[in-house]
This record gives structure tokens, sequence and C-alpha cells, in this order.
């Protein structure tokens, strides 16, 4: 059977499936993912919880994405942190991505194993056997390019003092915050301070700066885009006070980045006539990464490219669970739970009966929701005249990819998410 096939899912096809993967059952035990893809397998033949990613979906979100930061010249440093998947991050990386950004240690050490080769390690690096580590890195691969964080004059020092003088100097980027955000520098007077220290020291190279804009309180209230406006303002306003202390003069390729997933467009907006003139113009870059895979919840809600009159993002995973129970008129249970999906933000969302038509799953599930989760159970609140029958399956959207896929060590591929019954395609794996 000759079925389309993304080749970004060729690193799996060799995986041979084994008790440890939840999301296979004992029909697909001893065989390759190949072998089971070409086999013609559906979502109908996994077992239950399974978390799936449509591959259509996936690369229509890239070729969208692209296309906004190619149109405002911009470039993208996805958080690999949103899928842990270095398949995933390849096929972002020839997709244009400009980096692949991470939030520990760890993580830059499995993005560096897995062949990346520019990474900003979004936060300071203050653990010595780290910066070891990290210099180690760059003397054995020349091409390795690591940007770190520093928020403050003391981290800057930290890391000057730790990171060996024997290696090429660690690149890094001054981060500016805000009061109540998370990290960064709360004044242009700490950011001057952190980046005096950076462009001193002979161990470490000053290359720009750095924020997010997530951590506003407020951000995603009403009035949050104007309070990330002026958040990204003031940023600018540090990129220019160190640039104008000819602290950037010895940089070749400055950069300041910022942009989650949910106000790229303003970051864009606040940014890109200001800087483009400035004497010392920067590179910008995004490090969005839900975009990827989007969802039905949080980024459905906020992210800039879902909805409005250009190409919107498509949700690409979905969470399939069976009807185990019907205690009562109203409720039925199903064997999906915290253990499987995102809880931190919206819970699932029921939105198909697997194997029916169109019209009669949207009957069964007329005011459907999920009110509930347990470790391994949802609580499916239903209309008291729904047919939806025990053992049925039942599709559900997510929310917060970024808890999603780490509950997940491989996750089935599907052609179309949308389909009767999808076909598996192939797998992706996850490393958390």
């Amino acid at each position: 059977m000759t079925i389309n096939r993304p080749t970004w899912v060729s690193e799996a096809d060799s995986l041979v499936v084994d008790w440890r993967m939840k999301a296979f059952g004992p029909a697909q035990q001893n065989q390759t993912i190949r072998g089971l893809a070409e086999s013609g397998i559906r979502v109908s033949d996994l077992a239950t919880p399974v978390l799936t990613l449509d591959a259509a979906a996936v690369e229509h979100n890239i070729r969208v994405m692209g296309g906004f930061t190619a149109a405002h010249g911009v470039d993208l440093a996805p958080h690999g942190k949103t899928t842990m998947a270095p398949s995933l991050w390849r096929r972002q990386l020839d997709a244009g991505a400009w980096a692949i950004t991470v939030a520990t240690p760890w993580q830059l050490r499995v993005a560096h194993t897995a062949g990346i080769k520019r990474i900003i390690h979004a936060g300071a690096m203050l653990s010595e056997s780290d910066l070891v580590d990290v210099a180690h890195r760059r003397s054995l691969d020349p091409e390795l390019q690591v940007y770190v964080w520093a928020d403050s004059a003391q981290s800057a020092t930290l890391m000057a003092d730790a990171y060996p003088n024997t290696a090429p100097r660690l690149q890094i980027l001054v981060e500016g915050g805000a009061p109540g955000a998370r990290t960064g520098a709360r004044s242009a007077a700490q950011c001057l301070a952190a980046a005096h220290i950076v462009a001193n020291a002979s161990t470490l190279q000053l290359c720009g700066v750095t924020a997010w804009e997530g951590s506003l309180r407020g951000a995603h209230d009403p009035g949050g885009r104007a309070l990330v406006a002026a958040f990204c303002d003031g940023i600018a306003e540090f990129y220019e006070a160190i640039a104008e202390d000819g602290l950037l003069s010895g940089t070749e390729d400055p950069v300041i980045s910022a942009g989650g997933s949910s106000f790229f467009d303003v970051v864009i907006d606040r940014w890109l006539p200001r800087l483009s003139e400035a004497p010392v113009s920067p590179r910008i870059v995004l490090r969005s990464g839900c975009y990827l895979t989007h969802d039905d919840g949080l980024y459905q809600r906020f992210s800039p490219l879902s909805e409005g009159p250009g190409p919107r993002l498509s949700p690409a995973l979905n969470l399939w669970a069976q009807v185990v129970s019907k205690p009562e008129p109203g409720l039925a249970i199903l064997n999906a739970g915290r253990r499987d999906a995102p809880y931190d933000s919206t819970l699932p969302t029921p939105q198909r009966i697997l194997g029916r038509d169109e019209a009669s799953s949207s009957l069964a599930l007329t005011g459907a929701n999920i009110t509930q989760l347990n470790d391994q159970h949802a609580y499916l609140e239903l209309d008291e005249s729904s047919d939806v029958q025990l053992g049925e399956i039942i599709r559900c959207g997510i929310s917060h990819p970024c808890t999603a896929f780490d509950k997940w060590a491989v996750i089935p591929i599907v052609d179309d998410a949308s389909s009767a019954d999808p076909r598996l395609v192939g797998a992706v794996r996850t490393i958390f």
C-alpha cells in the first residue's frame, strides 16, 4: 500500500513497538512503525487513550508561520520544549527556522546530541558543570552556537567566572523584564550593568537583548495587548541604550528576541519599524513554539494566527478516548485523564465520535462538555437525549501543547484527523 508519509517521521520507522508504548495495543507489539503504517492500520486499531499528531495540520502550520515570518523579514527560533521531539525540530529548521530554543541545560544537551547547531538557552546558566559542558561541546564542535541569557550583573559575573577561558566565548543575550514578571532586568540601568559585565569579560560575548512578554501580569486580560506593546517598547529602549553605549560594536550579528505563541505580532509591530532604523540594527528573532501544533483552547483564543483574513493555524493534536461507563443519565466516563491530556488550561473538548458521520456525531455531542479529569478518567457531561454508546471512541481537542507532548513517549502520526477513521502514517518520539 502506498501512503503519503511526512519526511520527518522517517527516524521512527525502525522503532519496534513494545509494552512501554501506551499508544499501541497488543496487536501492534513487536512490529515496526513502518510495518504498521504500511499495513494500513487506523485509529480504531490503536489502544485508547491515545494522543495523535495530524501530519497535514503540522505541515500546514509550518507553511503558515513560515509565510508570516518571511513577510515581515524576521527570524524564528521555535521553543523546543514544546515538543521535545528532535525530528520535529529538524523539520522546523529545514523549513527555515534560524535556531531552536531550549529552557534547561539538559534540553540543550538533547538538542546538540540531535545535531542542532544553533541553540538559544532561554535563561541563565549558573551551574559550573553545565557551563563546562557547553564549553567542551563548543570546543569540539566549532559550528555550535549557544546563546545564554543574563538578567543581572551578578548572573553575568557568575557565568563569566565559571565558563572556561579555553573555549570559544559564550554568547550572551541580556534579558529585560518587568515588575511582577518572571526573570529579566527590571530597568535599563540593570540591563546596562549586566551588558557591561558581559562586554568586558574575556569568556563571554555580548550578542544582544532578549525578553519574554508572556510572563507579564495581565497579558491575557482585557487590555493585555497594550500592556505587551508597552513592554516591547521598553525592551527596545534597553537594546538602544546598550547599542548607544557602544557595547555591540564588536558584534557581527546582534539579536533582539521575544515573542511567545500569543503576542508575536505585537513584538513585530513594536520592533520592526523602530529597530530597522537603529544605528546598530538587530536580527529580530521570535521564539514561538506552539504554532507547530496549535490547539483547540489556549492558543485558539490567543494566537495571532487563529483568526483574521490571512492563513490560519490548524489544531494538530487530538486525544482519543473510549466511553467506559454511563453510570447515570447525562454522564459518560472516558478512559483518559490527567496522565494523558493537558489540564492546566482548558480541559479537552469533545469533537467527534469515531466511525460516525459528522451529522450523527454532532447530534450526539450537542452540548457535550468535559467537566473534570481524574488521573485516568474524564467526566463527559451529555444531554440526556444523547445516544453516545458504551464503547464508542470520542475525538477530543486539547489545550496547551507543552503539557500534552510530555505525557507521551511515542505519538502516532495520522494522515488526517478529521476523517472518519484516520490512518497511521508514522510516529514521533519525544524525550522528556
